[in-house]
């Protein structure tokens, strides 16, 4: 099952990276929320990408993220990842690897939730970016277009004191 999710995970990357490297119109922050409205996405968080939005969301048994972006005909296109939610699971991530690199997290403990403030995600490169957590979870962008894959290399919740309250090592 971890090698399907991986594999799923791949093909939804590069088609990624080839989907989005176009030059079409740009998506505005009024036409995700409407797309948000229309289908009826549980949005957890929403991040804005160079020409893309990356929409966070959860149900009851599912989370993932859309990948949302224009193309040159400029009609909206949305690549979804999902998997299943488990909720044993402490954390539930996801994210892409390649051109623009972001990492999404969900909260799925609730008590781990309550206490938790910002979300700091450590890339292969030693990059380390952190962001206030909002809700069940958070998007956080590698910040700059990549050439090749850069991944996490571990995911630190922290408290409002700053102490460590979870983390996670990257595979």
């Amino acid at each position: 099952m971890r090698n399907f999710i991986l594999v799923a995970f791949l093909f939804v990357l590069i088609f990624t990276t080839v989907s989005c490297s176009n030059s079409g119109p740009k998506l505005t922050e009024q036409e995700v929320y409407q797309y948000i409205e229309e289908h009826n996405i549980n949005k957890v968080d929403i991040e804005a990408i160079e020409e893309t939005y990356v929409v966070l969301f959860k149900e009851q048994s599912t989370a993932g993220y859309h990948l949302l972006y224009k193309n040159k005909d400029n009609h909206i296109q949305d690549q979804m990842l999902f998997s299943s939610r488990t909720i044993s699971n402490t954390l539930h991530i996801a994210g892409s690897s390649t051109r623009l690199p972001f990492v999404t997290v969900i909260i799925n403990d609730e008590n781990i939730k309550k206490k938790s403030k910002i979300v700091e995600v450590n890339f292969q490169d030693g990059k380390i970016v952190k962001k206030e957590l909002v809700g069940d979870g958070v998007i956080i962008p590698y910040g700059e277009v990549t050439k090749g894959n850069i991944s996490y290399s571990n995911i630190i919740v922290y408290d409002e004191e700053e102490n460590v309250i979870y983390s996670l090592r990257g595979e």
